[in-house]
């Protein structure tokens, strides 16, 4: 379990995370990450991405699953999280074949779900999560609410989350 701890400023927490992340793939090489995107996370994966080039052996068999994604948007848009993971993590660690993301743009979205879902079931459990803190609190695409949904969904976006920076990039 971790312990709470308190930093500075973004680059320190950031710094802090991407040390524990590569302790983490140290212990266990083969580790199946769960990853957000957005802001809070980014200089974290710029440092893994940094440790990865110089020693590659870190990565040679993490695995990697997208946390989530906007739907119906094209997958190379430079706004997904798609592009902004292959981007920063994807490419430069060579995790192509090791990387398990949502289509965006799946005909049905429900099944797009549960053929992810059905993957981690088979692949799984998950050994890291990183996750981030939303504009108005939401965490993934789960936005606040008295109950949150526990398995991949198609999620109703609230107007703060629909205005997101990234959609702006």
């Amino acid at each position: 379990m971790l312990k709470p701890q308190i930093h500075s400023d973004h680059e320190a927490v950031s710094q802090r995370a991407e040390a524990w992340l590569a302790e983490r793939l140290h212990a266990r090489p083969d580790a199946l990450l769960c990853l957000a995107t957005g802001a809070t996370p980014m200089r974290t994966y710029q440092g893994l991405a940094a440790r990865g080039a110089a020693d590659p052996s870190l990565f040679d068999r993490v695995r990697l699953l997208k946390l989530d994604e906007w739907g119906g948007m094209p997958m190379n848009s430079p706004a997904t999280c798609e592009q902004h993971l292959r981007t920063t993590l994807v490419t430069p660690l060579n995790l192509a074949d090791r990387y398990v993301a949502f289509d965006s743009q799946a005909a049905d979205p429900h099944a797009e779900c549960a053929r992810v879902a059905q993957w981690l079931e088979q692949n799984g459990p998950i050994d890291v999560s990183v996750l981030g803190l939303g504009v108005n609190g939401h965490v993934g695409f789960n936005e606040p609410a008295e109950q949150l949904e526990a398995h991949a969904h198609v999620a109703r976006l609230s107007a703060a989350s629909l205005s997101h920076a990234m959609l702006r990039d």
